[in-house]
């Protein structure tokens, strides 16, 4: 890409300005104290073409510094953009995981003012850094993939640049610069640990860089870790999400026994599993409670049923109660055969409220992840009338993010002639309405379980190569046209990424094969076989390697 450039003399105060972020105001050059004034040849300033100055801008620029970044103990990019009060940072972890994002899991991308990420443009030295990432189609860069630790400063333009990038640029652009200011060998470390646990971060970079009168070298590498953190680790969020009342007086209630006497007291919402849905028009519910069972269906049992049901039930078998003590009798009835007027089932117990289960709290609430970096920079500097220069920038980079996210719920539909169906009276189970005294046969039933293994781990990595050549230099020929100072930069660049996003689960169409075409094996009773019946005898082939599920089993939560 070819660029002529309009370049002028600016006389910009030197005044030092010390602080994190700096945002720049237009100010006129007169008005600046004679005494502080200076001449500089040329600024380039992010947003436009034009070399000038902040001070003579329309477009206000912010500038965050890299260094005092670090000395605040910001390690990583995300952080330092995400903290702007003009951006809206998203940070892609496990809340998304029931989604297919763009980017994918363990990415962070910037968006300024609430438009997006996709209308926020990144660029490194001025030029674009392109999308990265896993899933879905990346449409914005990675922000974890630039080193914090070779950052020299940011430059934020908030208003709409479109005019000069594109509509990647209408919200904003965010040009970050690195360092080539690199003399003999550089180490930095730093660290940080949270107090609560978890979320450790660490990162130690290497530096070396050789110049001449005219020349410059600069090769870098650093590698950064961060420590996943779990929900368990975080204060604000090792419980769960509550829910909260206002009684006919106005008092706050945050208690919530679920749906009848006997629950567990708790302010945590209810997202269960190891249940069954019976399509019988009857129950709808029934809950996995092994060795035992209240309406007749091996190990499953039933909380309430409605008052249209309960003169159907046997003697002693139900109770109707006040399980808010305001003195008027529930509707539904207690299925209480020990009539002592709690329930046999604890739904708020961690076998059934998912969100309360230890291994549900030990899921990442902060990702984990490793990025490792090469950059390397030059120049060489002809010394010409024209003052051409070559120069190059490399880098490579690979981010490795592992998330733990336990919870994953699956809600196949079991057909009445699978043999592990819990209403099959053919099979292992039993007639599901016998507790009332009728038999219909057999009913679909749709367990909700989670399954260890099932889709709660997944292991992303995403490389990244850049590189770019170009050479520039003024254009003396051109001193006299429309007030002189021209100047022109060509450059070609190559960038790549490639991102890999792993994860197990349970495959849906094996499933379903299992579920729909498991039968006792003739041959062999007591066993059950599965699978694809091509000579149609009424036998699977046992030729696809299906595998019989028992999907009335419990979780191995």
């Amino acid at each position: 890409m070819s660029i002529l450039e309009n370049k002028f003399t600016s006389i910009l105060s030197s005044v030092a300005l010390v602080a994190l972020v700096t945002g720049l105001t237009p100010v006129r050059a007169q008005e600046l104290s004679e005494d502080l004034v200076d001449e500089v040849d040329e600024i380039v300033v992010t947003g436009s073409r034009l070399k000038r100055s902040s001070y003579n801008s329309a477009t206000p620029v912010q500038i965050i510094s890299g260094e005092v970044a670090r000395e605040l103990g910001l390690f990583d990019v995300t952080s330092i953009l995400q903290g702007t009060s003009q951006s809206s940072g998203l940070q892609v972890n496990n809340s998304f995981t029931s989604f297919v994002l763009d980017n994918g899991i363990g990415a962070a991308t910037i968006g300024f003012r609430g438009l997006g990420a996709e209308r926020t443009l990144i660029l490194i030295n001025g030029r674009r850094l392109t999308p990265a990432g896993v899933g879905g189609a990346p449409s914005a860069p990675d922000i974890n993939m630039i080193p914090a630790a070779l950052i020299e400063r940011i430059d934020n333009v908030f208003d709409g640049a479109s005019a000069v990038y594109g509509s990647d640029a209408i919200a904003g652009v965010s040009n970050v610069i690195l360092r080539t200011d690199i003399e003999g060998i550089e180490l930095q470390t730093s660290g940080s640990k949270p107090a609560s646990g978890g979320g450790e971060e660490f990162s130690f970079t290497g530096l070396y860089g050789k110049s001449g009168d005219n020349w410059n070298i600069s090769v870098a590498t650093t590698y950064y870790e961060r420590q996943s953190q779990s929900f368990a680790q975080n204060d604000f969020f090792n419980a769960c999400d509550e829910y909260r009342f206002e009684d006919e007086s106005g008092n706050l209630l945050t208690q919530y026994r679920g749906l009848a006497p006997g629950t567990t007291d708790s302010s945590c919402r209810l997202n269960t599993t190891n249940r069954v849905s019976i399509r019988d028009g009857i129950f709808g519910n029934v809950w996995s409670t092994p060795g035992t069972t209240n309406i007749g269906i091996p190990n499953f049992s039933e909380t309430v049923i409605g008052p249209g049901l309960a003169p159907f039930a046997p003697p002693g078998t139900v109770t109707q109660i006040d399980s808010n003590g305001d003195g008027i009798l529930d509707p539904e009835f207690l299925i209480d055969p020990d009539q002592n007027g709690l329930t046999e089932v604890d739904i708020q117990s961690t076998f059934f409220n998912l969100d309360r289960s230890e291994r549900s709290q030990s899921g990442d609430l902060l990702t984990g992840s490793k990025l490792f970096t090469v950059y390397g920079t030059g120049y060489y500097n002809f010394q010409d009338d024209n003052d051409t220069e070559l120069y190059f920038e490399a880098m490579y980079n690979v981010r490795k993010t592992k998330l733990f996210s336990p919870g994953s719920q699956f809600f196949p539909t079991v057909p009445a002639t699978n043999p592990f169906n819990i209403t099959n009276p053919d099979g292992q189970g039993v007639n599901s309405l016998n507790f009332f005294g009728v038999d219909f046969g057999a009913f679909e039933v749709i367990p909700i379980i989670s399954i260890r293994g099932d889709r709660d781990l997944n292991d992303v990595e995403v490389s990244q190569k850049r590189m770019l050549a170009g050479i520039k230099g003024n254009i003396s020929k051109f001193d006299t046209f429309l007030g002189g100072n021209w100047s022109y930069d060509v450059n070609v660049g190559y960038t790549t990424s490639t991102g890999t996003d792993v994860q197990q689960g349970i495959h849906d169409d094996r499933l379903e094969l299992s579920l729909n075409t498991t039968i006792e094996d003739p041959n062999s009773p007591g066993t059950y076989i599965c699978g694809v019946d091509n000579d149609g005898d009424g036998v699977p082939d046992g030729t696809d390697g299906c595998v019989p599920f028992a999907a009335n089993a419990a979780s191995l939560f």
